[in-house]
C-alpha cells in the first residue's frame, strides 16, 4: 500500500495531494471528535489543513504548488481555503474557551501563527498525535508511555525503514517539498486505514477511548 502510494505521487502529484489532504482531514474530524456534532467534526477535520493558509496565504500557496508537482494553486479555492481555516479557527477557539480547553487553543494559535510548514507541525501534535498517543496506551494497557513505546516498537522500526526506502526512492527522482509529501502520504496512508480498526478492536474489548481533545469516553 505504501509502494502504491509513492509511485502514485510519483506519476500524478496534482492529484495524489488533494486527495490525501481530503482523507487526512477526514482522519482529524473522525478520530479526535468521536462524540462531537457535525460542526465540531468538520473545524477539527478541515483545522490542521486550512488554518495555516488563514494568515500565511502566499507560503501556504507555495508550498501546495512544490507539493503538488508545481501545478499553481487556483486563487479561489486558496481563497476558499483562507474562509474555511477562519471559520474553523473561531469554532475551535469558542470551544477552546467554553470547555477551558488550553490544549486546543494552543494547537489552534500555533496552526494560524507559525510559518505553514512550521505551524501544521506542531499544531499536528498538539491535537492529534500527542492525545492519540496516549489514548491508544491507555486501550493497549500499557501503564507508561516507555511501555507503549516498547510495545509498538517493531511497528515503529519498519515505519523508518520504510521511510529510508521511501526517502531512496524519491530523491532518484523528486526533491524537495514533493519528495516529503509523498513519503508523508506512504507513511500515513495505512494509518489511516488501520486507525478504525484498532479503534473498533478496542471497542470489542470493552475499553473505552477516552480522547483528551474532547474529554470523555467514546464508549459512553
Amino acid at each position: 500500500m505504501a509502494l502504491g502510494c509513492l509511485l502514485w505521487w510519483m506519476h500524478a502529484p496534482a492529484l495524489a495531494l488533494p486527495l490525501f489532504l481530503l482523507a487526512s482531514a477526514w482522519h482529524f474530524g473522525m478520530e479526535d471528535a468521536v462524540r462531537a456534532g457535525l460542526p465540531e467534526r468538520l473545524a477539527r477535520g478541515l483545522g490542521p489543513i486550512a488554518i495555516p493558509a488563514l494568515f500565511h496565504a502566499a507560503a501556504y500557496a507555495a508550498i501546495v504548488a512544490e507539493a503538488g508537482g508545481g501545478r499553481p494553486l487556483p486563487p479561489m479555492l486558496l481563497t476558499g481555503l483562507v474562509i474555511a481555516g477562519g471559520l474553523a479557527a473561531a469554532l475551535l477557539l469558542a470551544l477552546a474557551w467554553r470547555r477551558r480547553d488550553r490544549r486546543l487553543a494552543l494547537g489552534v494559535v500555533a496552526l494560524a501563527a507559525l510559518p505553514p510548514l512550521v505551524g501544521f507541525s506542531a499544531g499536528f501534535l498538539i491535537l492529534h498525535a500527542l492525545p492519540q498517543t496516549e489514548a491508544r496506551r491507555r486501550l493497549m494497557g500499557c501503564a507508561t508511555t516507555a511501555a507503549y513505546m516498547r510495545a509498538v516498537a517493531p511497528v515503529l522500526a519498519a515505519a523508518f525503514v520504510l521511510a529510508g526506502v521511501a526517502g531512496a526512492l524519491l530523491l532518484r527522482h523528486h526533491a524537495g517539498l514533493e519528495a516529503a509529501f509523498a513519503g508523508m502520504a506512504a507513511l500515513a496512508v495505512p494509518h489511516l486505514l488501520v486507525t478504525p480498526w484498532f479503534a473498533r478492536e478496542g471497542a470489542g474489548r470493552g475499553a473505552p477511548l477516552l480522547l483528551p481533545a474532547i474529554g470523555r469516553p467514546a464508549g459512553r
